[in-house]
């Protein structure tokens, strides 16, 4: 198989990455859409970070149209194409991460080993703050969105009311709204979510009687 790889400096360490031009030709998707692919994917994608995700791809001190891409971030792209190239370039990343492991286990003197661990101490504090704000900025917006619409996803609808709810419960809430909302002929909707993907929207009505009738229910007890 062709080698998809380059190397170069993401998240503070030298590392093999996946060039997202070979990584695109390999998967067969048409050529004529790859900026487009490109923006929506990479450039565009509210939940990959320059730097974390990927990083422009440099030849001969010119920036090309080109990003090398972290290899856990490639498989995602790779796995949502719907190409048959989907499974087959799989083997490959793994085969890629076993390298990356092996340079960052090459023999270091112990004052290198407390630099590399103070190091990435230091940037997973990074990355868990900029996650941090970037979900704060996400549920912002869906605030917003709600607010605009009138559509709310059960974890926004339980911060804009003040209600304690338990993540692990908002499948079943989710799981009654949308049954509620079939009674009544209300479309449910979608929004991105920096956790989970995309997550489901409801009408407040709807979330209104669910949750005035779980408040009941406790209330008896």
């Amino acid at each position: 198989m062709k080698d998809l790889s380059v190397i170069t400096n993401l998240n503070g360490e030298e590392q093999k990455a996946i060039s997202t031009s070979r990584l695109y030709e390999f998967l067969e998707l048409h050529s004529a859409h790859y900026s487009r692919w490109v923006k929506t994917n990479i450039i565009g994608n509210d939940f990959a970070e320059e730097g974390i995700d990927y990083v422009p791809f440099t030849i001969n001190g010119e920036l090309k149209k080109d990003y090398a891409l972290d290899v856990k971030f490639s498989k995602k792209l790779a796995m949502k194409s719907n190409s048959a190239k989907g499974e087959e370039v799989r083997e490959y990343f793994i085969r890629v991460e076993e390298d990356n492991k092996k340079m960052r286990n090459q023999i270091m003197s112990p004052e290198e080993m407390l630099l590399k661990s103070a190091r990435l101490h230091l940037e997973q504090k990074k990355r868990t703050d900029e996650h941090e704000a970037r979900i704060e900025a996400v549920e912002a917006k869906q605030e917003q969105n709600s607010a605009n619409t009138g559509f709310f996803s059960i974890l926004s609808y339980c911060k804009l009311k003040g209600i304690k709810f338990p993540l692990q419960e908002s499948q079943s809430k989710g799981i009654q709204a949308t049954k509620l909302s079939g009674e009544y002929g209300i479309k449910t909707g979608k929004i991105p979510d920096e956790r989970f993907g995309k997550v489901n929207t409801y009408h407040q009505d709807v979330l209104d009687e669910i949750f005035t009738k779980q408040i009941t229910q406790d209330s008896m007890f």
